[in-house]
């Protein structure tokens, strides 16, 4: 490379150094205001409050300011978000020319970017019903049909009463649209991080979201003169809102579709009108992004302050911007670390130019100068990733290591997730510390839990406590859709990087294995198991020192994408043993999925331990929900001034039950309180009238699993088992075993037992067949039965179709037993009753016998169309009424069954039903004998006689 004779060291270096970064820019740019009184008032500039937006949300921002080589006409700030680092740059003045010499100069000085985050705030284009465009919400600029996601306004023509498009941008960036794409996904299912991220940016003083109302007028109604806000409109008597449907929530919508760009300010309706015709999908005005796209492919970000109309809405500025910058941020957390050059390749790139920074050294020795003006001194280590020339063998060694980002239990995204309070999980934490210590203790601990169940916090709270002790080799959190969290590529790769920080003595060993294999992060799990983790603790094991233990922490295999990987990692730690210097202890954690359970079956038992959480007794559990909780609201009562004797002990204590056994549902719940847009006192007076929790976060993850990388026939076919397997377990009045399912659902019991087999984090599903299955929490049932759910999953089940099929299932069970025992009489004429049961059960009446009979009125009230089936069964209590009874009468007493009858009753029903349950009803209850009186009909007769007869057989 020619270094030219005109630039100074530092910058060569500098050139060296920035130049192989792969940075992502931030644009910034805010709209300027539109009346120059208000100008004069301004101390603040737009872009000045985008770009403090910007750099609040920032992991890091760097010190450092590098000299530039080119023109010095902006002053750069840089930071990290992610595994990103970003340099972020603001035009001088607002409009297309003065934003594409920005972006060209960045990128003369900054050679490779990759792409652009032009981010401020907009002017929305609002459209009710049909694009409800509100102050706060976000606009993303992204390709239609007909537009690239920017057009610029300056390029139209006006023909034949419409704009003609004489010129267009480019697109944003592939990596950037599909991005936006993932994050539209994690949106419907109501995961995504923008609101955490945009709560963060509000505790900065004057971003918090303004309590003006957001008011729309009709476009003939302009702003009164002379006023720096609508105060004065809002007193006018000519004053004309637009009416629009309030909305639930507070957080920012997002929407995507055309943005138009141009040098002009659009201040008043009229002009938004024109300038929109023949783009009926715009959705916002800006002045920058036209002029970047020419240069840097980039996404265009608006938060909308304003409606391009005359009245002024200064206050929603700080938010608007606020709410770009956040999602900004959500969209770099999404790209992968590898999906465009990232951090990896960073170190390659130093890798290669250290030869050129080796000769401007040689350089610099030659001529005599000073070594104090060798200028890599005034980078910071940390910053440039660079820690001087000697270093270099070691420093390029570890970063043909890449970790995963934020994997580590203290990283910082996890930063405000919580650990075991004190007083909880006391005897599991001891069970762990115990296992630890035992020299000639298993390898591995397995804690296995169903959703919500707290493992995460579990592990979270062992690794914190193993760090305090300086045991702590590595930690590894995974979670899915987080980058690299969420798959094992970089597992073995991050764990050795962590160990070498606590075990020194490995460094040479790890090092030595990387310069002979340097890609071996792109080699299979094995080989990187191997060369990274066993050979060097069993090489290590031949120095003869010192012993020393190591707890090495992985979470949430159940979050690992492929259920492959997961099987082999099991099984590759399994071979990890003590190599007589270390004594590795792994502690893993999961969801009991059937990917895991069968890698742990695989195993012989000596090399593992395992605990499950579901088998913490009750008690135990509901003492720490209740210990959280307390905890919790204490918190709250004392942000929110509330009365010291809130919640009521009572109240608290339903609240306890409605949580046990799920610590996720007390946390949602707690979340929910903390919400500054709501009342507490009021959040917690609604949900114990009538729960509701946010759930998507804990059930869509493991139901989504069951469709990953199926083809569509094949999820449909998912999707239809599952909801008949599932949906009648949700409504059961009593929890049926495996085998009783199979009968009364009419799906064999290897079905039921697959369909089952994923889901064991959220059903209990004992071994042994004959005991019961049930939900976790009383909370799926809510999930998959709520109207919400309807159109966002397609797990979503119907509770009355479910309530209707069992009730068909109920009678036609009834009706084949009941037959069978005409065709096949006991050998008695009374009924056969088991002498040796307490609660006299009846001969070969089978449990879903049993609960056909007890519970199929109730179905039958619950279904969509119970007229009809209470028609369909009224020829079923004409012919089998006393075979029904005979089975009630040995499982309940006559209270249940005259109940019955008047619950069948309740139904709208023709005359011949309603006189026979009618006369049924004052038989039973008349008569104790088995006479008859009254009755007109002769089958009514016999069926009642026949009944009586057997209750005073029974004794009843």
């Amino acid at each position: 490379m020619e270094i030219p004779l005109r630039w100074s060291l530092r910058e060569m270096l500098q050139l060296v150094l920035w130049g192989v970064l792969r940075l992502p820019l931030f644009l910034v740019q805010g709209i300027t205001a539109k009346d120059s009184d208000v100008q004069r008032l301004k101390k603040t500039s737009p872009d000045s409050i985008t770009a403090a937006a910007v750099k609040s949300c920032l992991d890091e921002e760097f010190t450092c300011r590098p000299t530039t080589i080119g023109p010095k006409d902006y002053i750069y700030s840089f930071g990290r978000i992610g595994y990103r680092r970003l340099v972020i740059a603001q035009p001088l003045q607002t409009g297309t020319v003065k934003a594409a010499h920005c972006a060209a100069t960045v990128r003369q000085q900054f050679p490779n970017v990759e792409f652009a985050f032009t981010v401020g705030t907009g002017a929305g284009i609002p459209c009710p019903p049909k694009r409800d465009i509100r102050l706060g919400d976000i606009a993303i600029g992204v390709p239609g049909d007909t537009h690239p996601g920017i057009v610029e306004y300056d390029f139209l023509k006006y023909e034949q009463n419409k704009f003609v498009l004489k010129g267009c941008a480019n697109k944003p960036p592939p990596i950037l649209i599909s991005a936006d794409r993932s994050l539209q996904e994690d949106e419907l299912m109501q995961r995504s991080p923008l609101r955490d991220i945009l709560n963060e940016i509000m505790k900065y003083p004057g971003y918090e979201r303004p309590r003006s109302d957001d008011v729309l007028y009709e476009d003939s109604f302009t702003h009164v003169k002379k006023a720096l806000d609508c105060t004065v409109c809002e007193q006018s008597d000519l004053k004309k809102h637009v009416i629009r449907v309030p909305r639930l929530s507070f957080q920012p919508v997002v929407h995507r579709d055309l943005i138009l760009s141009g040098n002009g300010i659009i201040n008043n309706a009229r002009d938004r009108k024109k300038l929109q015709h023949g783009h009926d999908n715009a959705i916002c005005f800006e002045t920058v992004a036209a002029g970047v796209t020419d240069e840097i492919p980039c996404l265009v970000v608006r938060g909308i302050c304003d409606y391009a109309d005359t009245h002024k809405q200064e206050g929603w500025q700080r938010f608007a911007a606020a709410a770009a910058a956040a999602y900004c941020k959500t969209v770099l957390l999404k790209i992968d670390a590898q999906e465009a050059r990232g951090t990896n390749e960073l170190g390659f790139s130093l890798g290669e130019a250290y030869d050129q920074m080796r000769a401007i050294g040689d350089t610099i020795q030659r001529q005599g100068i000073a070594t104090a003006l060798w200028p890599v001194k005034h980078l910071s280590p940390k910053e440039t990733g660079y820690g001087g020339v000697s270093c270099r063998k070691e420093w390029i060694d570890l970063n043909r290591l890449p970790m995963a980002g934020d994997a580590a239990f203290d990283s910082y995204a996890d930063q405000h997730e919580t650990f075991c309070l004190p007083g909880t999980c006391i005897s599991l934490l001891q069970r762990i510390e115990d296992w630890v210590y035992d020299e000639s203790g298993r390898c591995i601990f397995y804690l296995n839990g169903m959703a919500g169940t707290g493992k995460s916090t579990i592990s979270r709270t062992v690794a914190k406590h193993f760090r305090e002790k300086q045991m702590l080799g590595a930690s590894f959190f995974f979670k899915r859709n987080a980058g690299d969290r969420g798959h094992a590529r970089r597992l073995f790769s991050t764990i050795a990087r962590q160990l070498i920080t606590h075990l020194p003595q490995l460094s040479p060993i790890i090092k030595k294995a990387v310069r002979e294999n340097p890609d071996i992060s792109t080699k299979s799990l094995r080989e990187q198991f191997g060369r990274l983790l066993f050979s060097p603790l069993i090489e290590l094991g031949r120095t003869g020192k010192d012993t020393e233990t190591i707890v090495i922490v992985i979470d949430a295999l159940d979050e690992c994408e492929s259920d492959k990987d997961v099987r082999l990692i099991v099984h590759l730690l399994s071979q990890l043993r003590d190599s007589g210097v270390v004594h590795p202890r792994i502690f893993l954690s999961s969801r009991p999925e059937l990917p895991i359970r069968q890698s742990f079956s695989h195993l012989v038992a000596n090399k593992y331990r395992d605990f499950a959480l579901q088998e913490v007794l009750s008690p135990t559990i509901e003492h720490d929900i209740s210990l959280l909780l307390r905890h919790r609201i204490a918190e709250i009562k004392n942000d929110n001034l509330l009365p010291s004797n809130w919640p009521s002990e009572q109240d608290f204590q339903k609240l306890v039950t409605l949580c046990v056994p799920s610590f996720a549902s007390a946390a949602a719940f707690c979340n929910t309180l903390e919400e500054p847009q709501w009342d507490p006192e009021e959040v917690l007076g609604e949900f114990l009238q009538s729960p509701r929790l946010k759930l998507d976060q804990i059930y869509l993850p493991i139901l989504n699993r069951m469709l990953h990388g199926r083809a569509k026939s094949q999820q449909e076919k998912l999707l239809r088992e599952f909801k008949e397997v599932v949906g009648p377990i949700l409504i059961l009045q009593r929890a049926l075993s495996v085998k009783s399912l199979s009968i009364l659902t009419g799906h064999s019991e290897k079905l039921i037992k697959r369909r089952l087999g994923s889901l064991h984090s959220i059903i209990k599903v004992p071994d042994d067949d004959i005991l019961p299955v049930e939900p976790l929490h009383w909370s799926l049932r809510s999930f998959l039965h709520s109207p919400d759910s309807r159109e966002m999953i397609p797990f979503w089940i119907d509770e009355k179709e479910t309530h209707s099929e069992i009730t068909a299932r109920c009678q036609e069970l009834m009706e084949y037993t009941f037959e069978q025992n005409t065709h096949n009489p006991p050998a008695s004429d009374k009924p056969q009753v088991d002498s040796d049961s307490g609660n006299g059960t009846y001969n070969n009446t089978t449990p879903e016998l049993q609960y056909a009979c007890q519970y199929w009125v109730h179905h039958l009230l619950n279904s969509a169309d119970s007229v009809d089936k209470l028609d369909t069964f009224f020829l079923f209590l004409q012919e089998h009424f006393f075979h029904w009874v005979q089975v009630l009468n040995v499982i309940s007493d006559r209270s249940t069954i005259t109940d019955m009858i008047n619950r069948l009753q309740s139904i709208k029903h023709d005359h011949n039903m309603s006189r026979f349950l009618e006369d049924v009803k004052k038989s039973i209850l008349k008569n104790e004998s088995g006479l008859i009186e009254d009755e007109e009909d002769d089958s009514t007769r016999y069926i009642v006689g026949q009944s009586l007869y057997m209750a005073g057989c029974l004794g009843i």
